[in-house]
């Protein structure tokens, strides 16, 4: 009985995905059916399938070495936030667009008198100066371009996930790092 056990749990969290997967494809066709411009959501199956797949990999890999597990996280999570930026070619807006030039404005020097400007965005929202300053030292070091933003952006991204796989897999185990 305590063999079937651990043989139930050891796959647990394989059934419940696939099972999801599952109820998330039919749920899906069902509503691309009723709704054939939305076909975007078999994409968001394949993703996910695929997510499924990656996971599976990198624990065979986290079985076989954690240290090559960790570069894989890191390699892995370029390789994605590289691709979302080349395929939506993203854009400051809003609220991005006035911190970004807030931080050339400090790296200019002239950032004093938009802080001190009553009808500036800084003055009444002066708790994003911190942001602000971090945008604007990146921007010191690497130039102020927007593809700088990004790559640092990418760097910033990828080694938060291996921190929070660090974080969960300390917490609880190695298996629940690999999904977080």
């Amino acid at each position: 009985m305590k063999k079937n056990c651990n043989v139930f749990f050891k796959y647990f969290i394989d059934v419940i995905f696939l099972i999801i997967l599952l109820f998330y494809f039919f749920n899906c066709t069902l509503f691309i059916q009723n709704n054939p411009e939305y076909n975007i959501y078999f994409l968001i199956i394949i993703i996910i399938f695929v997510y499924y797949i990656i996971y599976n990999f990198l624990k065979k890999i986290l079985d076989y070495n954690e240290k090559y597990f960790k570069i894989i996280i890191v390699i892995i999570s370029i390789i994605i936030y590289t691709i979302w930026n080349i395929i939506v070619k993203t854009q400051p807006v809003s609220d991005y667009e006035v911190l970004i030039k807030g931080a050339k404005a400090i790296v200019d020097g002239t950032f004093k008198k938009l802080s001190f400007d009553p009808s500036n965005y800084f003055y009444f929202y002066n708790f994003q100066v911190g942001y602000t300053l971090y945008l604007s030292i990146i921007m010191k070091i690497f130039g102020k371009t927007l593809l700088s933003l990004k790559i640092i952006e990418v760097l910033v991204l990828s080694f938060s996930n291996l921190l929070v796989y660090l974080i969960t897999s300390k917490i609880y185990n190695k298996k629940i790092g690999v999904i977080a």
